[in-house]
C-alpha cells in the first residue's frame, strides 16, 4: 500500500526490494531481542537514515518491509536501547542511486512502529497500513497518515526548504514540531547592538503570539540573534516563510526607528 505522493512512492518501493539484503540480519537481530521487548509484533528494527531527507526502512519479525520519508529522525524523538550496525556504503550507494541523494548518518534501531514521527510517503504491507491508518483516525493521531495530506508540490517545497540552510537571512529547519527559523544578524548591525535587535525580536514574537524555537542545534555557531517556530500548515501556503519574512522586516523596522529616534542611527 501507498501513502503519499506517487513518484516519491514508487522510488521507496524500489528502495525497499534494494533493502532486502538487510532482512535476515534484521530478522536475526530481533529474535536475538525478542525477550526485551513487551510484544514482538507491535515493533520493527529501523533503519534511520539521514540525506537530503529523513529515510526510514522499517523490517518487521514477519519479514516484512515498511519504507518510509519522515519530518523527524526517530531517534530524535525517543531513543532505542537496542542498536544494530549497518554497512554505510551500502546503503549510501542505494539510497544515491534511488534518490540522488548523499547520506551523513545511519542508526538502527529496535522502535514501536510507527514511531512518533510524521511520514511525508510510506508504502508497506497493507493489511498493516490500512489497520494503522484506521487507529490514527480513531485516535486523532497523525504519523502515517500525515503522508495522506502531502502531494507532490508539498512534498517538493518541504525538500527545498531541507537542503537550503539559509534563505534571505534565515537558517530554516522543519521537523515534526513546525518550521523552526534562526533569524541571521545583518551585516550592518554591530555585535553590542545586537542585543537591542533581540530585545525588538522579542517584543515583536510577544505581539504577533510566535514561539521562541524549542529546537536550538540547527542555530548553533551562526551568529544570530533570535529563535522562532512557526506552525507545519505554512506548509501548504505559497510561500511557507510568509509569516518569518513579516517577523523579521518588523524586527528591522523597529529596532532602525529606534534608533532613529535615539540619534544613533
Amino acid at each position: 500500500m501507498r501513502v503519499g505522493p506517487k513518484s516519491v512512492c514508487e522510488k521507496l518501493e524500489k528502495l525497499s526490494k534494494r533493502f532486502e539484503f538487510l532482512k535476515d540480519p534484521s530478522l536475526e537481530f530481533l529474535m536475538n531481542h525478542r525477550e526485551r521487548v513487551d510484544d514482538l509484533h507491535k515493533v520493527a528494527l529501523v533503519h534511520s537514515i539521514k540525506s537530503d531527507m529523513q529515510i526510514i526502512v522499517s523490517v518487521f519479525s514477519e519479514g516484512q518491509i515498511a519504507a518510509g520519508i519522515t519530518l523527524s529522525d526517530p531517534f530524535s524523538r525517543s531513543p532505542s536501547p537496542y542498536r544494530m550496525n549497518v554497512d554505510p556504503q551500502i546503503v549510501s550507494k542505494i539510497v544515491g542511486e534511488i534518490f540522488g541523494w548523499g547520506v551523513s548518518e545511519i542508526k538502527s534501531g529496535i522502535f514501536e512502529f510507527p514511531p512518533r514521527v510524521r511520514f511525508l510517503a510510506v508504502i508497506g504491507p497493507d493489511i498493516w497500513m490500512k489497520k494503522e491508518l484506521f487507529q490514527e483516525k480513531i485516535k486523532g493521531d497523525e504519523k502515517l497518515s500525515f503522508a495522506e495530506k502531502i502531494d507532490e508540490r508539498v512534498f517538493n517545497r518541504i525538500l527545498s526548504l531541507k537542503k537550503s540552510s539559509q534563505l534571505d537571512g534565515m537558517n530554516v529547519f522543519v521537523d515534526d514540531e513546525g518550521i523552526h527559523i534562526a533569524f541571521s544578524v545583518p551585516d550592518d548591525v554591530d555585535d553590542k547592538r545586537i542585543p537591542l535587535l533581540s530585545e525588538m525580536a522579542k517584543l515583536i514574537k510577544e505581539k504577533l503570539g510566535v514561539k521562541t524555537s524549542s529546537f536550538s542545534k540547527f542555530a548553533k555557531g551562526k551568529r544570530v540573534f533570535a529563535t522562532a517556530t512557526f506552525p507545519l500548515d505554512n506548509l501548504w501556503e505559497e510561500d511557507p516563510l510568509k509569516d518569518a519574512r513579516d517577523m523579521l522586516r518588523k524586527v528591522l523596522k523597529g529596532y532602525r526607528a529606534f534608533l532613529r529616534e535615539a540619534g544613533l542611527d
